[in-house]
């Protein structure tokens, strides 16, 4: 939990108290190589930010052909994130490539530390935009 409070604050500060706030909130998973963190054709209803381990995102294209758009790994996060962030049907999976452990927020733990923790939004909106250009670079 610590390293993803790390990279909360590597952006914006965080005080003790809201970080003490945010570890009751946060709980770490345990996946096994193979198992889907983020089901497609269902609501995405978790963040996880990866500790060890590698995850691929599949995607299906207009022709019924699985394909595999980016994988994410340590110090990154394993998302849906238009299904999480819009709370439709995703388009896409979240499958572990290996066994994996991840410090993860459900969507009500986002929303919470959205009201409570000052920087959060602004953070997110930060990582976001840095995920995006990752992405496509």
């Amino acid at each position: 939990m610590n390293q993803l409070l790390s990279v909360f604050n590597s952006i914006l500060p965080i005080s003790e108290e809201e970080q003490m706030f945010m570890k009751q909130h946060l709980f770490i998973e345990n996946l096994k190589k193979g198992e889907v963190y983020c089901e497609k054709d269902k609501i995405c209803k978790k963040i996880g930010f990866v500790l060890e381990g590698v995850f691929k995102v599949m995607k299906i294209d207009s022709e019924g052909n699985e394909y595999i758009p980016y994988f994410t790994s340590e110090g990154h996060f394993a998302v849906a994130m238009e299904s999480f962030s819009d709370k439709t049907p995703s388009d896409e999976s979240v499958m572990a490539v290996t066994d994996a452990t991840v410090v993860t927020i459900t969507n009500k733990a986002f929303d919470l530390f959205e009201k409570e923790i000052t920087n959060f939004s602004k953070i997110v909106h930060l990582l976001k935009e840095k995920a995006f250009f990752e992405k496509f670079n």
